[in-house]
């Protein structure tokens, strides 16, 4: 997901929030101040009625999400347009019906809940016009495009290529062309770089980073198509393919249509998007409430590591995150100072390693040495539930031989893990770990990453698989 789909969503937001709120004022002021049939003492007050807007408000904003009005791939294409509008304003307008039926304070002419429809259907229906069309022209201004990169010289892929170059509104810009072989003229007609050739390919996607590749070359079949995948996870870029390639069949896959062109993509999971959104103001609200809360007693453990044991207070170690970035995890040291200097990276281990400290066993085995990632949940390196992050090395280890392991990095690393509260942490199987990773990336709600930090509590609390 680009930063500028997101930027647009939320703008789309906001902008619906105005549109909802404007149809009810002008529904208030039409009713109030230009019919007469009715004792203006019968009609609610504007303070109460503005309240009862206020209210009806995000009640509206979550149906419109329900209804698929927020998903990030209909807003991008411009799809799930007036009938979702007219059904979210309808449900969202009959609770306000609801609602003033059930109070037997609120009352006001029912021509006034007729107006609210109106205007907001209107209104919003206009203002979701006008950022359509401003976002298309932003497109053909090169701002927010999606770059891609077409692998392929036939037929489909060169038809594919100048359908994105003759409709600038579809958002795409196309970086360059991988083909076959140098020998592809059709491409030059057209102004389009040839990168290089297909052997070339995961060297290509490294320096010119993508945003999106395109797969259009029957070669892109069985291991060839499965280490592509791989490469384009761990780069961050979206991968899609040309179904006539018939180069990916399996559960990640979604259909789609780009340009009137059947492609296959890697479905996203229901944590991308407005999941995303929604998990990140969550860590950002706990993790600040934590650091409050522990601040003193992780004081207390900071003076007890610095009088029992030379060093520093805590221990920085280089991990892989979101789109393969590294970046510094935090824990209080439990280790002696360069405990790694002769063995190199090593998996943890269980209390009888003889590298930790006095005070290092007890917080290993209680997780207080974990506290201070509060601090990377805050700063957005990690988030309170995710696949525990591991460090390069052994990320590209793991990445040549466990399948489809790339995909942990399309998310934020946890504190915690579906796979650590079913016991896979420390020294346990990789290959087993990684299957509870991409079940929770594929399955999550919020309700599951509450579940499993309820685990973990409780794994704190008994102080057992803690290493």
């Amino acid at each position: 997901m680009k930063k500028s789909d997101l930027l647009w969503g939320l703008i789309q937001l906001i902008a619906d929030a105005i549109a909802i709120m404007a149809g009810f004022l002008l529904a208030y002021g039409l009713r109030r101040f230009t019919w007469d049939a009715m004792p203006t003492s019968s009609i609610m007050g504007f303070w109460n009625f503005l309240w009862l807007a206020l209210l009806a408000l995000p009640v509206w904003l979550v149906i419109f999400g329900i209804l698929g009005l927020y998903d990030f791939s209909k807003l991008r294409k411009g799809t799930g347009g007036f009938n979702h509008i007219l059904i979210g304003v309808s449900t969202g307008t009959m609770l306000v019906v609801a609602t003033i039926f059930l109070s037997k304070e609120l009352f006001f002419s029912r021509l006034v809940v007729v107006y609210i429809w109106l205007f907001a259907l209107i209104l919003v229906t206009l203002e979701r016009f006008f950022l359509k069309s401003l976002r298309r022209q932003f497109w053909k201004w090169g701002f927010g495009t999606t770059h891609i990169i077409l692998v392929g010289a036939g037929p489909v892929a060169l038809a594919l290529a100048q359908k994105i170059m003759a409709r600038k509104r579809l958002g795409y810009r196309i970086k360059g062309i991988v083909v076959e072989n140098k020998n592809s003229q059709e491409f030059a007609k057209l102004g389009l770089p040839i990168l290089g050739t297909t052997r070339k390919l995961n060297d290509i996607l490294e320096i010119e980073r993508p945003d999106e590749v395109i797969i259009a070359a029957k070669e892109f079949t069985g291991k060839k198509a499965f280490d592509l995948v791989m490469n384009c996870g761990m780069i961050g870029c979206d991968l899609k393919f040309v179904p006539e390639t018939q180069a990916l069949l399996t559960s990640y896959v979604s259909a789609e249509e780009l340009a009137g062109i059947p492609v296959l993509g890697i479905k996203d999971s229901p944590l991308f998007g407005w999941g995303r959104i929604a998990k990140r103001a969550i860590d950002l609200t706990v993790s600040s409430t934590a650091l409050l809360v522990f601040g003193l007693p992780m004081g207390i453990v900071a003076v007890l590591i610095k009088m029992t044991s030379e060093g520093p207070v805590f221990y920085k170690q280089e991990r892989v995150g979101l789109r393969n970035k590294s970046f510094n995890l935090l824990k209080f040291r439990s280790m002696k100072v360069d405990a790694e200097k002769r063995s190199g990276p090593v998996w943890a281990t269980a209390d009888d390693d003889d590298r930790k400290t006095g005070i290092g066993k007890i917080l290993r085995r209680t997780s207080l040495d974990e506290l201070p990632q509060f601090i990377n949940v805050f700063r957005g390196d990690m988030s309170l539930v995710g696949p525990r992050p591991e460090r390069p090395f052994f990320v590209e280890k793991f990445a040549e031989h466990i399948p489809n392991y790339w995909y942990r990095h399309k998310v934020r690393p946890g504190l915690t893990s579906w796979a650590i509260v079913n016991g896979f942490r420390g020294n346990t199987s990789i290959e087993e770990r990684t299957k509870y990773d991409l079940y929770y990336i594929e399955n999550w709600s919020l309700l599951f990453d509450v579940k499993i930090l309820l685990k973990t509590v409780g794994i704190v609390i008994r102080g057992t698989e803690a290493y």
